[in-house]
């Protein structure tokens, strides 16, 4: 019988595991006769074929590795190490816990060349069932930028977490604040220190980061603009900008919104004299919001405050980021052009809007059934071109207040 040339191996099939494998001869050392072996595996013998092919491929093209002692928790730190450099200080500390937390328990000491998807499936599940499923998407989703990582520098031919499904997240109920929440609301936290924050909340829907992240002079005229955010960052509130360019806009704010800022202001001013009175310095960071000395505002801070106001009415015990689902709610039923909510929420694209409020829009789509007659009835009272010419030359800008403008002395 003829002896199998090198890279030919046996295909066998492991019980066990369930699976097909095969250990491959590729070379034998001509002066030390160690031999140099790889275990290929695969679902059918036809895949384990093809792997064969692929090492003998990579071989003749002199593109073989030799095998490699890197661990996933190895891997992962020259991954966050890469990283650091392109991502926000508060993206790279999310990143950089959920992995320690959640993928390196499970996977780390697994070589990363041997890592498969049954691997990671394991680890999907269990997370799922003791963390929930949106971790376990979580955790997914940061091993498969880890593997694309991998194969983008030839570390690894194929990335093994796309052959998983990530669990499905139960469709959770959004909650917001009725009309009548939301004045009951208002009535109690009426001269508040941040009342302004919490009314800015309920007008724009911005979040609590950029609510914090607000200077005095990106308020022009009755325009907002929304240019950095302050973040949580091992226990330090920093100033960052926005994660996306669609976060990055400007906000037309109608007159109750501007007499809350002046208001706001003069809190604001009194509180800098006082500061400066004592002798202490006040950082010039020009933000609306911050500590009273001056400093970026902790954003638990606000969560202090807000379930303490909260809890103080009787009004749902919703979240904090649920007030940017009222504002949402609120603009939808009042008629509000989804493309024009999407610009104001800073969503990249009107679609994620139409998906995350589906709920409210389901009752507009119902008050859009309206009958030619009633149409034409409302067209008759107005000429359309008359209505359309008015419609595109008024651009909404009013008088409003513009002390704000000036730079703080």
């Amino acid at each position: 019988m003829a002896k199998r040339a090198n890279g030919e191996g046996t295909i066998f099939y492991r019980e066990d595991k369930k699976i097909w494998g095969a250990e491959v001869t590729l070379a034998r050392h001509p002066g030390t006769g160690k031999i140099t072996r790889r275990t290929v595996y695969g679902k059918t013998q036809k895949e384990v074929q093809a792997k064969i092919n692929q090492l003998k491929k990579a071989q003749a093209e002199g593109t073989l590795r030799a095998p490699d002692s890197t661990t996933v928790e190895d891997w992962s730190k020259e991954y966050l190490e890469n990283a650091k450099t392109r991502l926000k200080a508060g993206t790279y500390q999310s990143y950089e816990m959920n992995i320690r937390l959640y993928v390196l328990p499970y996977l780390g000491k697994i070589r990363l060349e041997k890592l498969t998807a049954r691997d990671v499936s394991a680890m999907v599940n269990a997370l799922a069932k003791e963390k929930g499923t949106r971790t376990s998407q979580y955790a997914r989703t940061l091993l498969s930028m880890m593997l694309n990582y991998a194969v983008s520098l030839d570390m690894l031919p194929r990335n093994v977490a796309k052959n998983t499904r990530p669990p499905k997240a139960p469709r959770k109920e959004m909650s917001f604040w009725e009309p009548g929440e939301v004045r009951t609301f208002l009535k109690a936290i009426s001269g508040h220190r941040l009342e302004a924050l919490f009314y800015l909340a309920l007008t724009t829907g911005m979040r609590k980061a950029e609510l914090l992240g607000l200077r005095w002079s990106d308020l022009q005229g009755d325009t907002l603009s929304v240019r950095q955010t302050v973040v949580r960052v091992a226990y330090t509130p920093t100033i960052e900008t926005p994660k996306t360019a669609a976060g990055v806009r400007d906000l037309v704010l109608d007159p109750d919104s501007l007499d809350q800022l002046r208001a706001r202001r003069t809190a604001w001013e009194a509180e800098r004299a006082a500061v400066l009175g004592a002798g202490s310095v006040w950082p010039d960071h020009d933000l609306i919001f911050p500590d009273q000395n001056g400093e970026p505002l902790m954003p638990w801070r606000i969560d202090y405050h807000w379930r303490t106001l909260r809890d103080g009415c009787e009004v749902s015990p919703i979240r904090f980021h649920d007030l940017r689902h009222t504002y949402a709610s609120l603009a939808i039923a009042s008629g509000m052009d989804v493309r024009m909510l999407a610009e104001r929420l800073g969503h990249a694209d009107a679609s994620i809007t139409l998906k995350v409020y589906s709920h409210v829009l389901a009752s507009q789509r119902r008050r859009s059934a309206i009958g030619l007659g009633s149409l034409l009835e409302t067209a008759e009272r107005t000429s359309l071109r008359t209505a359309t010419r008015t419609a595109i030359s008024t651009d909404g800008a009013g008088q409003s207040w513009t002390g704000a403008d000036e730079k703080a002395g």
